[in-house]
């Protein structure tokens, strides 16, 4: 399995990270994690075949994680991609063609059917495909409960495992708790390291995970902290890196 770090940046725009986005490889399929902004432009200049892509996974709707999806579906359309592509989606999947709709990115014009599904239908679509909801999103609760919203405050952190070893994938967290059972025992872990409290991420000293690679511009004295505890374990994530399991 392999799996490269198309975009590391956090929510905040930055002269020199794309937003959240990663490809994963495993055996004979592609799997795009999450798709912000950069995310079709890296792929260009990797002349990596992005008709050939199996799956785009959507973690959560933050514009960081979701915003390249659009392009990176337009630009499949002009490549005249043929391969169906599977589209999984956190909430409200059944809306999101008609968000499509206001950028005139109509799917009957495309030579591929894309089949937008729940990302809970991932594990049933793709067995080695495991996913927990965490608790990124709750803060919002106040704010949709008052204006009666439909959001339905949904994130999720995923796991994929492979012959040599499992890889996980947090997406965005509030904390390390909520995902434990999901990545204890993985090989290789890419977790959010911007937005859970310090504390938090001591938790994964006690986890078994060969690798914890730290990601959504963690702070620096976070990861030199961790490190200073086991720096065999922790790193630092690279944009443009590609990492093997």
């Amino acid at each position: 399995m392999k799996l490269y770090a198309l975009g590391t940046g956090s929510g905040m725009a930055s002269k020199d990270l794309n937003c959240s986005c990663y490809l994963v490889e495993r055996e004979d399929k592609s799997f795009i994690l999450d798709c912000g902004e950069g995310c079709t432009q890296t792929l260009v200049r990797m002349d990596y075949d992005i008709c050939e892509i199996e799956a785009i996974i959507i973690c959560h709707f933050h514009p960081d994680h979701l915003c390249g999806v659009f392009m990176l579906l337009q630009t499949m359309y002009l490549k005249k991609r043929t391969k169906p592509l599977k589209l999984y989606l956190p909430e409200r999947e059944d809306e999101f063609l008609g968000f499509m709709q206001y950028m005139y990115l109509f799917d009957e014009k495309f030579a591929y059917a894309l089949k937008i599904r729940s990302i809970l239908d991932l594990p049933k679509d793709y067995p080695y495909f495991s996913l927990v909801e965490n608790d990124h999103l709750i803060g919002y609760t106040a704010v949709i409960e008052g204006g009666n919203l439909p959001n339905q405050q949904r994130a999720y952190s995923v796991r994929i495992a492979g012959e040599k070893g499992d890889f996980a994938y947090s997406s965005d967290i509030g904390s390390i708790k909520s995902i434990e059972g999901l990545i204890d025992g993985v090989h290789t872990f890419i977790c959010d390291g911007l937005h859970p409290p310090y504390e938090e991420l001591e938790r994964l000293l006690g986890l078994s995970i060969k690798r914890v690679i730290l990601t959504h511009e963690t702070p620096d004295e976070a990861i030199k902290s961790l490190k200073a505890k086991d720096a065999e374990r922790f790193e630092a994530i690279r944009q443009g890196e590609s990492y093997t399991i």
